[in-house]
Formats: structure tokens, sequence, C-alpha cells
């Protein structure tokens, strides 16, 4: 075998074994799952910063077992969660680390490109020691490339950083690497320069790595000296201690028997006193205790009796005050329900009022005899209200209109939903109402050209083109024209529904409201047109029934749900339909949610003539 083919060989075992070791040990995967389970409890809390730790452990642990591909991804998913968050620190390490693995799998582009990111975080920094650390990184990268120019430029911005920091180490590295670049770029007087400052500083970096480590064994020998001193004269000390026993004990043994027998009955003695003085003692301590309870037991019911003395005191201080209060309360219950009855007289006095203006349900039917309308405000007074009007022969201005008749017969229908519900909800109806009654004044009668109108005078009226107020209306306007069976449909935000041949059509109504904040130059509304060949049922809304909360779920109605419903009792009679309408709304919204929004519902059905 050619030594060529022996080294091949040698890299085809060598990479099989590194495919084969690209797995965790039972240990380390252990480790990793766990640390996974810990990113999706911080995720789940949106604790991005713990998250993104957890994605450097894994991280480091693929690298450190030389799985550099997940080591890698799991790093590019932690910077991506620390640049959302603007770490930039815990960016800069990240770069950092993505340029020494790429730079050990000899992707050098991909290693300069994260010096690189890293370098700028440390410059906005303005870190000297770690811009010198990159601009050295980028230039041992630069020099595998063979871009020996960008390396010396990188090399000498990280010996002057150096300099002003007085770092010899990288000083000392700065000139090695630049002598080489200009030896490769072909500058020997530079690249000898450069060596001979090499040299000079490694030697005095080596004198003081050498005065360090030196320092470093003084240190170990004065310590070491130490303890062998200690050690000496604990030493010298139990010598001296086990001379004196031993001499003791020469000295009993050269005693009598006698004399034995004396000192043994001492001991005794000695001990029996010391046992009658503890027990003694122990008597004592007993009294002590037993007489420090008695005293303690004493001034324990002494404050007790104190406590419960001021808290009668207290007591009955917080009665008469309470009584006080109670009868200021009410005084001032009494004062409000007064204050909320005239309220509440008001109001109702204005729904009267607002009833007044709205025609009858008895005033549609006299123009379409199949047509019901429901209308619930939520509180007293409504901001949802409807309008219609015969315009023509049998229009209430044509005298107004110098007896000329307003184009073809025609029956103007809408449902209007203001902004708000209530008092203020009520107001803006009132002003609806009074805008739509001076458009069709002015012979308006064209569906989109009657919400452009409206838009226009709504504006007008609150001042929004002067001021940020936001009011208006959500509506759908409809327009019959008897003598050719033709229906006419503009929506504000709001659609209609119609049914024919059994089937449910919507038209939604444009996107944008009546009034509030306008940002195209010219807000206009959009006709629909739509030829009435056989009979055919309406609806027109307000978003008080599809909006309501209800069911099992505590959900809104919904659109789909409630044009699904309308097909459903299609084929009922008008009366039927209306009463369904009302008891599937009382349905859904059981006793569990309140009424969530004013109610209305216009519903007709047109029999071509």
């Amino acid at each position: 075998m050619s030594i060529k083919q022996f080294s091949i060989s040698i890299i085809i075992i060598l990479f099989v074994f590194k495919g084969f070791s690209q797995n965790l040990s039972p240990q380390k995967q252990t480790q990793v799952d766990q640390y996974k389970e810990m990113i999706t409890k911080y995720k789940a809390e949106g604790n991005k910063s713990e998250a993104a730790n957890y994605l450097n452990k894994i991280a480091y642990i693929y690298w450190e077992n030389g799985i550099s591909k997940s080591a890698i991804d799991y790093f590019n998913q932690s910077l991506e969660i620390y640049l959302g968050i603007g770490n930039k620190d815990a960016s800069k390490s990240i770069y950092l680390n993505l340029g020494k693995i790429y730079s050990d799998m000899n992707q050098l582009e991909n290693a300069l490109t994260n010096y690189q990111k890293g370098l700028k975080i440390s410059r906005t920094h303005k870190k000297s020691t770690e811009i010198a650390s990159c601009l050295i990184s980028i230039a041992n990268i630069q020099t595998s490339l063979k871009k020996y120019n960008d390396a010396i430029t990188s090399l000498e911005e990280a010996m002057n950083v150096s300099k002003e920091i007085n770092n010899e180490k990288n000083l000392r590295n700065c000139y090695l690497k630049l002598s080489e670049n200009y030896k490769n770029a072909g500058n020997k007087q530079k690249s000898d320069e450069y060596m001979v400052l090499y040299s000079s500083f490694d030697k005095n970096v080596q004198n003081i790595e050498l005065k360090k480590i030196q320092e470093q064994k003084d240190n170990q020998l004065n310590q070491l000296y130490n303890k062998t001193t200690q050690i000496e004269e604990e030493k010298k000390l139990t010598e001296s201690q086990l001379k004196t026993t031993v001499s003791s004990l020469k000295e009993f043994e050269t005693l009598s028997i006698e004399q034995k027998k004396q000192i043994y009955m001492l001991n005794i003695e000695k001990q029996l006193n010391e046992m009658k003085k503890k027990e003694i003692e122990d008597k004592l301590r007993q009294t002590r205790m037993f007489i420090f309870s008695i005293i303690a037991f004493a001034i324990l019911v002494i404050l007790v009796a104190i406590i419960s003395f001021r808290a009668y005191k207290q007591k009955k201080k917080t009665n008469i005050v309470l009584e006080s209060q109670n009868k200021e309360i009410l005084l001032q219950k009494d004062k409000i329900e007064n204050q909320n009855l005239k309220i509440t007289d008001s109001i109702t006095y204005a729904q009267r009022i607002q009833q007044s203006f709205l025609s009858s349900e008895e005033s549609l039917q006299k123009h379409i005899p199949e047509s019901f309308i429901v209308f619930k405000p939520r509180d007293i007074v409504s901001g949802d209200f409807y309008w219609f009007i015969e315009t023509g022969k049998k229009s209430p201005f044509k005298k107004f209109h110098n007896n000329e008749t307003i184009e073809d017969d025609k029956l103007i229908i809408s449902a209007v939903d203001c902004t708000g519900h209530g008092v203020p909800g009520a107001i803006m109806s009132m002003i609806g109402y009074n805008q739509l009654n001076a458009i069709a004044f002015r012979g308006v009668i064209e569906t989109n050209e009657m919400l452009n109108e409206l838009h226009k005078g709504i504006r007008s009226a609150l001042r929004q083109y002067k001021n940020d107020n936001r009011d208006g209306m959500d509506m759908a306007i409809c327009a019959y024209n008897k003598e050719q069976n033709i229906l006419d449909f503009s929506g504000a935000k709001n659609p209609l529904i119609y049914i024919k041949n059994n089937e449910v059509n919507i038209i939604k109504g444009d996107r944008f409201p009546i009034g509030g904040i306008q940002k195209e130059p010219e807000r206009l509304f959009t006709k629909h047109t739509l030829k009435i060949d056989q009979p055919t049922d309406f609806y027109i809304f307000s978003d008080g029934f599809i909006d309501q909360f209800g069911g099992e779920q505590g959900e809104k109605y919904g659109i789909k749900r409630f044009a699904d419903l309308l097909l459903k009792i299609n084929s009922e009679s008008i009366e039927k339909k209306k009463s369904i309408l009302e008891e599937t709304f009382i349905e859904w919204q059981g006793n569990n949610y309140t009424q969530t929004d004013d109610q209305l519902l216009m519903g007709f059905k047109i029999n071509p003539a």
C-alpha cells in the first residue's frame, strides 16, 4: 500500500469514527432533555431571557461533545431571542462562539462573518480588550483565507488598541502575526521589524510569567514552611505533656499502699461532693423556674385584663361612631336613591321621546306586509335606531319640491348602530335620524349617495375635522323600487343577508363606518343592485344579536350561526320568524350572561309585482 492510499484510508476511518461519535452519552442526553423542558416552560411563561439561557446550555453540551451542527443550531435559536429582546452582550458572546465553531469546522467565511458581528457590538460598548481580541481572531481567519492585507489592517488596529490598554500579551501576538502576514505579502523589511519587536516582547512577557510562577512557588514554599513549623511546635507540646504524664505516673507508683488508699478515698469524696452540689443546683434551678412561671402567668393575666378593658372601651367608641356613620350612610342612601329615581325618570322620559320619532312596526307593514322589527335596547334608551321612508308620489317631502316627484316610488329602509349605547348612544341616534331626514328632504335617495352625505353630515355635526372624536355609526340601507322590482343596498361595515331559492346570500358592507377619523381624501360608499324576480327574504341588523355572549362555551353567537338560523326558519310565517329569533336570543343569553349591546333586527319579504 502506497503512502497516499494509507493517508486516504486514515481519513476515511477518522470520518467514519466521527460519524459514529455524533451521539451524546445517556447522561448528557438526559441533561439536554431536562433543559428542553425548561425551555418549553419559560417560553410558555413569556420569560424569553431564561429560555435563551437554556438554549445556550444545550449548545455548549453539543459543542463540548464535538456535535458542531447541533451546537450551531441551538446557538442560532438563542441568538434570535437575544436579538429580539435587545441583549447585545449575550448576542456578542454567541457571535464569537459561532466564529470559533465555524473556524474549527474550516468554514472560514462563516467564521469571519460572525467574528465581524461580534466586533461590531464590542465597538458600540467601547470595550477595548474585547475589540482587540475580536480583531486578532478576524486577522487569523483572514490569514487562513490568504487575505494578507486585510489581516494586516485588522492586526494594526488591534496593536494600537492593545498599546492604549497596555496589554503586552496581545501586543506580542500582534507583532508575531504582523511579521507572518508581511512576510506572506512579500514585505520582508516590515516582517523583520515586527519579528524583532515580537522577540523583545516575548522575552519580556516570558520574564513576567516566570516572575509570576516564581512568586507562586515562593508563596507555596512559605506556606509549606509555616505548616512544618506549626507541626513541629505541636510535636514539642505533645512530647512535653507526655513527659509530665510519665513523671506523674512514676510518682504515683512510688507512693505506699496507704497513701494510694487515702488518695483514692479523697477522689471518691470529691466526686460525692460534686454530685451533691449538682443536685442542690438542679433543685434551685427548678425552684427559680417555678417562681418565674408564676410571675409570668400573673403578668399575662394583668396584660389580658388591660387589653380586654381597652378593647371594651374602643368597641364602645366604635359603636358610637358606627351608629353615627350608619345614620350618615342611610341619609346618603336616601339621597342617592332620590337622585337615581330622578335620573331614571329622565331617561324614561328620553325613551318616550326616542320611541315617538321611531315609526312603529305596523307602519312598516303598511308598506311591506310581510315584515317585522326586533328592537331591544340594552338599557332604557338605545344607540340603535331604524328609519324608513317612502319617496316618489307618496313622499312626505313632496310638497317641499314644487310638487315634482322624486323619481320612481321607492321604499328606503335602514338599520343603524351608533357608537355606544344608553344615553350617549341615544343622542347619536337622534343626530343620525335627523340627518337622514335632511338628506331625503334634499332629494338624495340613492343608497350610496345617502351614506356619502350622512358621513359628511356626522363629521360636520361633531366637528371631527378639528378634533379626534371617533363617534359615528355602522349601518345597512336598502331602497326598493316597486315599479322596477329592484333593490339597492349599501352598507357601512354592516351586511345585507337575503334568502332566495332556499339559499343564503350575504353582501358585505364597505369596511369603513359613517363618521369618525377619515384618512382617505374622500369616503365613497358602494351601491349593490339586486333584481327581484321571485319571492326573497331580506334582513338588515346591528351587531347586538351576533356579538351576544352565551351558550355552553360563553362565546359569541356569530354571523354564520345567525345565517344558518335564518335559513332554517325561512319557510315559517313572518310572525313565527320574529318569535323564534326573540326566543333564540333569550335562550342563547341564558342566566349567566347579560345583554351585551343594543339589539336591532329588521326582516322583510318582497314578492315581485
